[in-house]
């Protein structure tokens, strides 16, 4: 079509053209059929043929689609290469925040274990305090004991000169007087141990708390670095982030540390417990030893007072039976006059019976079987009669004789328990002091 145009000029088309295509309103009213076979004579010359027209197409068909394709490829491309990039930089980002989670996992469990033995160090610590301060009380506790055996011994060399022996309770003080000085220096002894191994608890417990606090910093950090994406506000440019942790721990150097704090933080903790145990024991050895040391004083001073008082026992047992026998024999006496008094009744009936008989007349004043009856019934009656006047005497002498056992028991009764007054009032009161079990072990 080039080649059309370039052999045409431009007046020819507008004289070949009919006028009232171009020019409107122009056209001549005389224009007449030869003029319109010329304008068609000249469409035919410069018609295009049908092959070059789709030639013509094919080539502008071919070049758009060429023109099209290329920068298509190449958008592809492009876009293939900003999808791998980006899933190749969320792969990574995955990678990253995945192992950063493995790393709050592993801080995790690192701070709760430290934070465990934290709790166990505060808690045997204060078991520990606790026990001191038991030490403490137990040490204050002896001195009463000391004092009071003391006293004992100076009044003790008070006595008489005839009483003035090295007896038993004697005996009993001085051996009370040595337990209470080595107890009391066990006790020190304990006391002294206790307090160090507290400062070495908070020790340890104070490298646990500075290691616990910084895995609570690196915990909240990581924490923020698993949070933190493409859109996150707080992501920043810095460009020496890299060059700060050139000088960092290694990971294996990082739980050396962690486990050296912990596994000191258990030596010192099992050896607190076994110092509590030891403590325990000693509190309630000597409790239990000074306790019993006092009961064997006691017992040694309640000895004449025992004696005495086993003899006043039996005597107020003896006493008691002549009391039961003496109201039994009371008792058994007024039955006896009771049954004395009963029978005079049935006397005076029978005795009143045999004189109305007697009065019978002559010829009926017989021994016949109802007087011979009457007769017997008088004579059983006077031998009962007899029989109790003398279980009344009996009872009367038995009461006499009771009396004078109850007297003569009385008396030494009132002996026996002057005595026993005497000894347990002299020796044995100022003991009522000595500390409880419960207060020599520290409570």
């Amino acid at each position: 079509m080039e080649s059309l145009h370039a052999d045409e000029s431009a007046p020819r088309e507008e004289a070949a053209l009919p006028r009232t295509w171009f020019h409107p309103g122009t056209a001549s009213d005389d224009a007449g059929p030869g003029w319109a076979a010329q304008t068609a004579a000249g469409l035919r010359d410069a018609a295009v043929a049908m092959e070059e027209w789709s030639l013509h197409n094919q080539t502008r068909h071919a070049e758009t689609r060429t023109a099209v394709e290329l920068p298509a490829c190449a958008r592809t491309a492009a876009s293939a290469r900003v999808a791998e990039e980006r899933a190749g930089a969320h792969a990574r980002y995955a990678q990253s925040t995945r192992r950063i989670g493995e790393r709050l996992a592993h801080v995790h469990a690192w701070r709760s274990e430290l934070e465990r033995e934290i709790h166990e160090v505060t808690s045997e610590t204060e078991l520990l305090v606790e026990q001191k301060r038991r030490l403490e009380r137990a040490l204050d506790a002896t001195e009463m004991p000391l004092a009071l055996c003391t006293d004992n011994l100076r009044a003790r060399e008070r006595r008489p000169g005839p009483e003035l022996v090295h007896d038993g309770p004697h005996e009993q003080l001085l051996q009370e007087v040595e337990l209470i000085s080595s107890v009391q220096a066990l006790l020190r002894r304990t006391l002294d141990k206790a307090i160090e191994q507290i400062r070495l608890n908070r020790d340890a417990k104070q490298e646990l708390e500075a290691d616990w606090s910084d895995k609570h910093e690196a915990y909240a950090a990581d924490v923020t670095c698993g949070h933190l994406n493409n859109q996150s506000a707080g992501a920043a440019r810095h460009a020496h982030a890299a060059s700060a942790h050139e000088k960092t721990l290694t990971v294996s150097g990082w739980e050396q540390r962690a486990r050296a704090n912990v596994e000191r933080a258990q030596r010192e903790r099992s050896v607190s417990a076994r110092l509590r145990e030891v403590a325990g024991l000693l509190l309630s050895d000597a409790a239990r030893d000074l306790r019993d040391r006092n009961e064997g004083v006691g017992r040694a001073l309640e000895q004449r007072a025992r004696e005495v008082n086993e003899v006043k026992v039996d005597l107020e047992h003896q006493l008691s039976k002549v009391l039961e026998e003496t109201s039994a024999q009371e008792k058994n006496a007024k039955e006896l006059a009771s049954a004395l008094r009963d029978l005079e009744a049935p006397r005076r009936v029978t005795e009143t019976r045999l004189r109305l008989r007697g009065t019978r007349p002559s010829s009926e004043l017989c021994h016949d079987p109802a007087h011979e009856s009457l007769l017997e019934e008088l004579g059983e009656q006077h031998a009962r009669a007899e029989s109790l006047r003398g279980a009344l005497g009996e009872a009367e002498a038995a009461l006499d004789a009771l009396g004078a056992a109850r007297a003569q028991l009385q008396h030494e009764l009132a002996n026996k328990a002057a005595s026993i007054a005497t000894e347990r009032q002299r020796c044995i009161p100022p003991r009522a002091g000595f500390p409880s079990a419960v207060r020599l072990s520290g409570y």
